[in-house]
């Protein structure tokens, strides 16, 4: 929403998209009313509608007080997709000792002298013409493509346990993930 001036009857029908209608406001007073209400803040010391409308506009046109507040409400940002893709990682439980992104600093014991611009990453496309990925069967249109290479532990996979080997072994492999509207 940065760049937006939102007005008082828009914050209204944002409030009134998560209540039910009985419990819904017609106005900005009775907006600022449902705001309060059980606060125990004096009517003395309340904001009204526009001084609302002004802070609002102040937060979500303020890229640090975005990250800020969707921070204090625990909003999701960047860090769900890291979540994500590590929540389906078939090569590690969050052990960065079994395997992580592989960055520009070989030697895995110093992993905290890694950066995010270390990273091997390609990036292919945006196509003119789609390439044709399949997923679950089915064909998929990619307009643009990111391969990221990753390392993991290599386990003995003639054993039942399939314990990790003993002198530590790595194998490479990539990450794609595809666009696919890719910005085309």
């Amino acid at each position: 929403m940065a760049g937006t001036e939102l007005t008082v009857d828009e914050i209204r029908a944002l409030i009134n998209e998560a209540l039910p209608p009985a419990q819904q406001v017609a106005n900005g007073p009775a907006m600022m009313a449902k705001i309060y209400d059980g606060t125990g803040i004096a009517a003395g010391n309340r904001i009204d509608a526009n001084h609302l409308l002004t802070l609002i506009n102040k937060v979500i046109n303020d890229d640090n007080l975005v990250v800020a507040f969707a921070s204090i409400m625990g909003i999701c940002t960047n860090e769900a997709i890291t979540s994500l893709i590590n929540s389906h990682n078939p090569y590690t439980s969050d052990d960065m000792m079994e395997m992580n992104i592989y960055a520009g600093n070989p030697d895995f014991e110093k992993w905290a002298d890694n950066k995010a611009s270390q990273i091997e990453v390609e990036v292919d496309g945006p196509y003119a013409t789609p390439k044709e990925w399949y997923f679950k069967g089915l064909p998929q249109q990619i307009n643009k493509a990111l391969r990221i290479k990753y390392r993991y532990r290599a386990r003995d996979l003639g054993k039942p346990d399939r314990p990790l080997l003993g002198l530590p072994h790595w194998i490479t492999a990539y990450m794609l993930i595809g666009y696919e509207d890719g910005g085309a």
